[in-house]
């Protein structure tokens, strides 16, 4: 039988995990059968929505289908360490999958980085030079001289604890600390290209955001951190076409006020996955919530609706890499760090 929810222990920071969601169409399968490890509560609201999460798995696989470097990867911070896992290398062969790799460089990975790898297998790391402030470097990975190339630098001079995601042959860094301040300033690498463009700001300064990229025009901004310290409930859509940003109308529960941070994945052509996260302390919630967000398509539409669904994931919730969330073969995979 194929589990629902999947931990791989490696490295000394990281856990590899998947969320299967082919499991969740079969409504034979009983908790049970999973030695009470899993909490399957949510199973009844998501056997209504089952034959819509991961419709088309095909469709919603992350890498090219030509891409030989199919990771989930993670820049050790303060070192020079790069660990990589090959999503390809069947689970049984954990020793073979996973590795670390050395970088060739002249700096320690700063704590306030980002990065992403894109659906050919190209890593991009974003504010990898150490600075307290946050620093605009853009640096690429090569694979085979395990150095990172240095690329057009960003637009603000300093960023930090901002949001990062890939679309559309982009790479988009929106809000966080830009010169020590919270920012809504927002701006876009463009890879074919090769230089960063300014796009429209969010409606509002805020750090520590959550972006998705859906139906490979918008972004989804969910929650923030404000300059009162405060977590911002809104969740927001920039539409990549016309360049503007939207407020969603989407009523909240009390649950989903508790946290940012959390990771969201599109999995299908209406439906954002959304779930983990920490509260205004650091720490994370006592169990992992999530949600679907289901999207009004209607044309000019702002409506949404939050489907609140239970704990998939054992445990406590973790601190989950923000930089690691993928959909691949049918699994959404991500690292948990203090696992």
């Amino acid at each position: 039988m194929q589990s629902q929810y999947t931990a791989l222990n490696f490295f000394s920071h990281c856990c590899f995990s998947k969320l299967n969601f082919a499991f969740l169409r079969d409504t034979r399968h009983q908790d049970d059968d999973h030695g009470g490890c899993c909490d399957f509560g949510g199973l009844l609201l998501l056997q209504e929505l089952s034959k819509l999460l991961f419709d088309d798995p095909q469709r919603y696989e992350y890498f090219n289908a030509n891409c030989v470097s199919k990771f989930i990867h993670f820049f050790q911070p303060s070192g020079k360490t790069l660990c990589l896992y090959n999503l390809d290398q069947p689970a049984d062969y954990v020793d073979e999958a996973a590795k670390k790799v050395t970088l060739n460089i002249d700096f320690e990975i700063s704590p306030f980085h980002k990065s992403v790898i894109t659906p050919a297998g190209m890593i991009f790391i974003a504010s990898a030079v150490p600075d307290q402030l946050g620093s605009n470097t853009l640096h690429v990975y090569n694979y085979k001289q395990h150095s990172l190339y240095e690329k057009p630098a960003m637009l603000c001079q300093n960023r930090k604890e901002f949001g990062l995601c890939y679309m559309s042959k982009n790479v988009f860094a929106i809000g966080g600390v830009v010169d020590g301040v919270i920012s809504n300033k927002c701006e876009r690498y463009d890879i074919r290209a090769n230089k960063w463009i300014k796009i429209a700001p969010m409606s509002r300064p805020l750090r520590e955001v959550s972006i998705c990229s859906f139906n490979n025009r918008y972004l989804y901004r969910f929650f923030g951190i404000d300059s009162g310290n405060n977590i911002d409930h809104t969740i927001e859509r920039y539409d990549a076409v016309r360049d503007t940003w939207t407020i969603m109308n989407v009523p909240m529960n009390e649950n989903s006020k508790e946290i940012y941070r959390p990771f969201c994945t599109q999995v299908n052509k209406d439906y954002i996955f959304v779930f983990g996260g920490q509260n205004t302390n650091g720490f994370s919630p006592k169990s992992c919530h999530g949600w679907v967000l289901k999207v009004e398509d209607k044309r000019g539409s702002n409506n949404a609706e939050l489907i609140e669904t239970k704990n998939f994931i054992p445990g406590l919730a973790g601190s989950f890499n923000s930089n690691s969330l993928l959909t691949h073969a049918g699994d959404i995979v991500f690292l948990r760090e203090s696992y």
